[in-house]
């Protein structure tokens, strides 16, 4: 199977083969194992969403059935929504909206000792990963860089100074106003543009304010910087434009005029696992729910993972069970056999 993976190079492959304990062969129990093109990985949404969807268009399992699906997350279920509940915004040829039933993933706050070094690790090698600095580092790098100039320029004689000057007085202008849109592009990170940063059982969760998010957004980030946090995969999320930080938390943006009724944004890394970046992922809006849950006070919340690809997750919270209910959609593109 991994190796079928890594020969599609896909995010994540789903293997569906009926259960063990199935009863008949048209039992809906189903064992799904996930596979990234490196590794066999414990949970994937996107990957189990299609499993469902295969399912139930070629007919191995009736349309209205549930399926259950045993996996190294214990068993998930799957089921396609009623008409009546169905959710504007269906894909053509998608079949409607898909539910799955998946565990709660929350993330706790580093408590001191080992934990806050580790978040501090965490936090330089995402920034070194983005190209970023802190504004303090920046503005001492800055001073730094001035000191040497104006050390440059004293130990030279004042005759070669003034042919310098004359010669590259305008090279001298163009470069500084190069330099100074660089600084523009490049601006740092303030201290509150951090918003958090926590780990769950797998992946590591760093919320960034809104301006840092869009600052992110402009970099490729360095891979083999990222790959030495060690962890499933990165998730980076901040909150939507209708949020907006109060004194107690997250509260609704007055201002806010959009259309969209995203509640936050995400994106997800895992070079560790052989994902550069995932286009959607399911299984980060586990850990996802329930922080913007505990933040927004809602349990049905939308999220828009903005990859380039990028697609939205719909989650209902179930906070008592701690499950977390994801609506997605799919649609059949490819289908044939396999010669094995």
């Amino acid at each position: 199977m991994q190796n079928w993976a890594r020969e599609f190079n896909l995010s994540e492959t789903a293997f569906v083969t009926p259960s063990s304990s199935a009863s008949s062969s048209f039992s809906s129990s189903f064992s799904l194992r996930w596979f990234t093109p490196a590794v066999e990985v414990d949970l994937c949404g996107h990957a189990t969403l299609a499993a469902a969807h295969a399912l139930w268009v070629t007919g191995r399992v009736g349309s209205k059935s549930e399926i259950i699906f045993e996996t190294l997350s214990g068993k998930l279920v799957a089921k396609r929504k009623e008409e009546e509940e169905e959710v504007k915004g269906g894909r053509g040829g998608g079949g409607g909206w898909i539910v799955l039933d998946f565990p709660a993933e929350p993330v706790k706050k580093p408590v001191g000792g080992s934990e806050s070094l580790e978040r501090e690790g965490d936090v330089s090698k995402l920034l070194d990963a983005f190209g970023l600095k802190t504004l303090g580092e920046k503005n001492n790098e800055r001073e730094r860089r001035r000191r040497r100039e104006v050390e440059g320029q004293g130990s030279g004689s004042e005759e070669e100074g003034e042919q310098e000057g004359e010669e590259e007085e305008e090279e001298e202008e163009g470069e500084g106003q190069e330099e100074e849109e660089e600084e523009k592009e490049e601006e740092g990170m303030e201290e509150d543009d951090i918003v958090f940063i926590g780990r769950n059982r797998v992946d590591v969760l760093a919320v960034l304010s809104p301006r840092a998010f869009r600052l992110v957004k402009k970099r490729k980030p360095d891979m083999s910087i990222l790959r030495k946090i060690k962890c499933r995969g990165i998730i980076i999320s901040c909150h939507a434009e209708k949020w907006r930080k109060g004194k107690e938390g997250m509260e609704s943006n007055p201002l806010y005029e959009g259309e969209e009724d995203h509640d936050f944004y995400s994106r997800f890394f895992g070079p560790r696992c052989g994902i550069e970046e995932d286009p959607v992922t399911g299984s980060a809006h586990c850990c996802l729910a329930p922080y913007w849950h505990a933040l927004t006070g809602k349990t049905k919340l939308v999220g828009y993972q903005d990859s380039a690809r990028g697609g939205v997750v719909r989650m209902d919270y179930d906070v008592a069970a701690s499950r977390v209910h994801l609506s997605g959609q799919a649609v059949v593109v490819k289908s044939g056999w396999l010669g094995v």
